[in-house]
């Protein structure tokens, strides 16, 4: 589809990546030579190689406007989020069924935190079901925002907070955008390939033999490789970023 888009531009230059699928490619006047590199964004930055420029800055960026610093302020005052205080924000689900780690796994690694993290959850409104759940699974206290938040909100919070806990997931470079540590959890796919290449980001990642299948749905139907992951070691590395 990328490739068609492009086409119809009419361009007289069209770029593109070497090595992509659904014949993009033929749809290009020119392909990037191909880099030593399986990281995708390493890979989409090639394409400027044919124009001269180089780069080795992959920090993404995310301006907010100050109006948001005032939304901010008034959710800690509506939520009794005390900023003084660590918080930590939760995004449990992804787009991929494979890459999400189970509700049980959400709610017993938030019972083993310090009670003095704050708790977020987060998520769109095709998420509060899950959110809901590991409410329901969880001793602790947590404040619950999936689908009340618009995406720019939600980066807002991010900025404000101490740590994200996250899948791999759009929240993941989200966080990294407004400069917000993170803890991710891969399975099917890789942080080698899809990760932040910034400092500040932890990856936890299964040991399973059939891990980086980059498949959407589990071909065992079983979800093995996330659910290789242990709560308690999840809780662990929680407690040692957040020094606590």
């Amino acid at each position: 589809m990328s490739g068609i888009i492009t086409r119809l531009s009419q361009s007289k230059r069209r770029i593109g990546m070497a090595g992509t699928r659904e014949l993009n490619r033929f749809f290009m006047t020119e392909l990037a030579p191909a880099i030593d590199s399986p990281h995708m964004i390493k890979r989409y930055l090639s394409v400027l190689q044919q124009l001269g420029i180089e780069t080795t800055d992959y920090h993404l960026t995310l301006p907010l406007p100050n109006q948001f610093d005032t939304f901010v302020k008034d959710f800690f005052t509506r939520y009794k989020i005390n900023p003084l205080k660590k918080t930590l924000m939760i995004n449990p689900r992804t787009s991929w069924p494979n890459k999400n780690w189970g509700n049980q796994h959400f709610a017993s690694c938030i019972d083993l935190l310090d009670p003095e993290i704050q708790l977020l959850i987060s998520g769109g409104p095709s998420d509060k079901k899950d959110a809901a759940e590991i409410m329901t699974l969880t001793n602790k206290q947590v404040i619950n925002i999936a689908g009340k938040t618009s995406l720019i909100e939600m980066a807002a919070l991010l900025k404000h907070i101490d740590l994200l806990l996250t899948g791999d997931t759009g929240a993941l470079h989200i966080a990294t955008a407004v400069m917000t540590p993170t803890i991710s959890l891969w399975g099917p796919t890789r942080p080698e390939q899809y990760g932040p290449l910034v400092k500040g980001h932890t990856f936890i990642c299964s040991d399973n033999e059939c891990r980086n299948c980059n498949k959407t749905k589990c071909r065992y139907k079983t979800n093995a490789c996330m659910n290789q992951i242990e709560p308690a070691a999840v809780a662990k590395k929680i407690h040692d970023l957040l020094t606590l």
